[in-house]
């Protein structure tokens, strides 16, 4: 379907049969068997997608000895994404990113974040503090963000995260475009980069070709052109935000 799609938008159009013949002649015509294994995909609700964002972090592999983490944000109906490269896992450091998140929405015009779906990690909540389940007091830096900015903060099941598949389906494509760089020799041959520079930029690349890309799920439009489109908002800023260890803020536009 995307490749009918790009075909009939390049004016080479062919028909979808066409494409499925070409494809089959080359040994392409079969998905990967992980690919085929996994769960159906099915839509959220619409009365309950505007304004609700799935949120998690992302290990990333440690760069002259030092660990970093991808923090992600996507918003159900435009699902537009939000990344910041932070440098623990501190309440404080997740609220904060809270916080830029639902500013980066401001600033864009876009309607307002009312829901947030995080995990059971300590950076999001105290739920699970001790290895006991139970509930959040409130008391996290997380809630009390939260509770200021009117948002209700929504938590998965405990070890079930599918429930935020969402946004782990964007980390493993930040994976994907990880092992299409290669490794080098250096950082015994774990790292594909020599900087936290390089590695920032790469990544805020992979999420600003995300958010660029037009989505069959979302009727052939980009996540920014539904954020220009409903929210009328002409000249979006995408890029999304990166922060550097020392705490200087890289945002920018691309």
């Amino acid at each position: 379907d995307v490749i009918t799609h790009l075909l009939e938008r390049a004016r080479l159009a062919k028909s979808r049969s066409a494409v499925y013949r070409f494809l089959r002649r080359n040994g392409l015509a079969s998905l990967p068997e992980d690919a085929r294994q996994r769960a159906p995909w099915q839509p959220f609700a619409a009365e309950d997608s505007a304004g609700f964002a799935h949120l998690d972090v992302k290990h990333l592999p440690q760069l002259k000895g030092a660990a970093s983490y991808v923090y992600v944000a996507i918003e159900r109906e435009t699902r537009y994404a939000f990344a910041e490269v932070l440098y623990d896992l501190k309440p404080a450091t997740a609220a904060g990113f809270v916080e830029r998140m639902r500013e980066d929405f401001i600033m864009r015009g876009a309607r307002r974040i009312r829901v947030i779906l995080t995990d059971n990690g300590f950076e999001w909540t105290d739920r699970a503090a001790g290895r006991v389940k139970k509930k959040a007091s409130g008391r996290h830096a997380v809630d009390v963000v939260c509770r200021r900015r009117g948002i209700e903060h929504r938590l998965t099941r405990i070890r079930r995260p599918q429930t935020n598949g969402l946004v782990e389906r964007f980390n493993r494509r930040i994976s994907e475009a990880f092992a299409a760089q290669g490794k080098i020799k250096e950082n015994s041959g774990r790292n594909c980069f020599r900087t936290h520079a390089a590695r920032n930029a790469f990544i805020a690349r992979v999420v600003f070709a995300y958010n660029h890309t037009r989505q069959k799920r979302l009727g052939w439009k980009a996540p920014v052109e539904l954020l220009q489109n409903q929210h009328n908002n002409a000249e979006p800023n995408t890029f999304a935000g990166m922060t550097r260890k020392d705490g200087n803020d890289k945002r920018g536009r691309e």
